[in-house]
């Protein structure tokens, strides 16, 4: 990423949480970026339109809109997208975190979830919160703590040529190229 294109963009909460459950969306131009942070809260990040990626110490998340990336409290992490992007943070309280996993993930979406996401989108920002909004967000919150963890899903091997081409887990034109070139290994379809 071109470090002089990024557009620096700052966490809405340094201190403290402004209720237990908050929800907050945003459009961010192409190269924005969350710096590098960490809260004693937890973040449940959500991609509407656009994806946006995760870094973790050695783990890189990619949201697109069938995942959310839940990051527990006290994780270091930063945001940032690559394009135009649509997303949203719901915020936690620790103690409203013990039904989501203990470490980060990628979390499968139900279209119950997804359904409450675009639902809470179109509410008016901030606080105070309506009750039927409060409602929502604590469903909300009951549900992603059933969903299942998905992993990172980004490709990987320990092979060292597969190795080569998904390390970086961001393809780009250049890696795409270089995966294309290589020579395919027989199978029974091309060993003839």
């Amino acid at each position: 990423m071109n470090k002089a294109a990024q557009q620096l963009h700052l966490p809405p909460f340094s201190e403290a949480l402004p209720a237990p459950i908050f929800f907050r969306a945003a459009n961010l131009p192409a190269h924005a970026t969350y710096p590098r942070h960490r809260h004693p809260w937890g973040e449940f990040v959500y991609a509407y339109s656009g994806v946006m990626e995760i870094e973790l110490g050695d783990h890189h998340y990619l949201a697109p809109p069938q995942y959310g990336i839940w990051l527990p409290p006290n994780v270091e992490h930063m945001g940032f997208n690559r394009h135009e992007a649509c997303h949203c943070s719901l915020y936690l309280a620790p103690e409203l975190c013990t039904a989501l996993p203990a470490r980060h993930c990628a979390l499968s979406l139900s279209p119950l979830v997804l359904a409450l996401l675009d639902d809470l989108r179109q509410a008016p920002p901030g606080l105070p919160q309506s009750d039927e909004q409060q409602r929502m967000l604590q469903v909300l919150v009951d549900k992603l703590g059933h969903a299942s963890c998905a992993g990172s899903y980004l490709p990987s091997s320990d092979d060292p040529l597969l190795g080569r081409c998904c390390a970086p887990s961001r393809p780009t034109p250049a890696t795409r190229a270089r995966c294309r070139n290589w020579p395919m290994p027989p199978t029974p379809a091309n060993a003839r």
